[in-house]
């Protein structure tokens, strides 16, 4: 649950199941200091589980605003808070899939769902994955995090919707999204996705065009992916990053700003 004074967004995953194994997330200590949301967003995961073409995969969430007519006085015009729900391959971090993304705003408070979902793994690559929590905003937010779930029994019981892992999340063309947030202190994400296996660099460079640092100078399976950018001892100021990959470049600014 994420809240800004007694305005509250709640997004919860929990009835995780992977042929006949229940998957939880991963418990987070209630005295791990949390500074950014970047923070946040690197524990929020479920532990490891394989997948296959064969595999069974379920998962339930609901979502919903509480008090949503405190907003008028809580929020601005370019206020939001988004969330998804991301299934990621372990061996490299590429996201796989996503599901159920939705954003509040101030134009956007009652949107609310429970959704139970039942994957079609056809296509996937065997190996060990995991899902994510992944919350993004561009405001100043606390958060309570709580830890429920369900035996299988319970999970039984539901009416799953049939939903096709690449459906929607096939990669067909590359991408070189914009850094969050942005701006940005200390740290950030910066988003890419390639539709052919290859060499990646991702490099970052100040306004001299000097290299500063190299995010990433790999071979990567085709797929979505994302990379942390800490600038903890760089300089206030504007930055490029820059990907290349095949016959694919481009780039994009990012301000720090501490």
């Amino acid at each position: 649950m994420l809240f800004k004074d007694s305005l509250e967004f709640v997004y919860n995953v929990g009835d995780i199941l992977v042929n006949d194994d229940v998957v939880k997330f991963i418990p987070v200590e209630d005295t791990l200091p949390f500074n950014t949301i970047s923070d946040l967003n690197n524990v929020l995961k479920t532990d490891a589980f394989n997948l296959d073409e064969n595999a069974q995969l379920y998962f339930s969430n609901f979502y919903r605003v509480h008090n949503a007519n405190y907003a008028p006085s809580v929020l601005s015009a370019d206020d939001y808070v988004k969330f998804s729900i991301e299934l990621i391959k372990a061996i490299d971090g590429s996201v796989v899939g996503e599901f159920d993304p939705v954003t509040y705003s101030i134009n956007n408070l009652f949107e609310k769902n429970t959704k139970d979902y039942q994957i079609n793994c056809a296509g996937v690559s065997a190996g060990e994955y995991y899902l994510k929590l992944k919350i993004e905003s561009n405001m100043g937010i606390s958060y309570a995090l709580g830890n429920e779930y369900n035996d299988f029994e319970n999970l039984a019981k539901k009416h799953y919707n049939n939903r096709e892992l690449f459906g929607n999340s096939l990669v067909t063309t590359y991408d070189l999204s914009q850094n969050f947030p942005n701006p940005f202190n200390p740290t950030t994400t910066i988003r890419y996705a390639i539709p052919q296996d290859g060499v990646v660099t991702l490099k970052v460079y100040d306004v001299l065009g000097r290299e500063v640092k190299t995010l990433v100078n790999d071979f990567k399976e085709k797929g979505r992916y994302e990379v942390t950018f800490d600038a903890n001892n760089l300089a206030s100021g504007l930055y490029i990053y820059e990907i290349t990959s095949g016959s694919f470049k481009a780039s994009k600014k990012m301000t720090l700003i501490k």
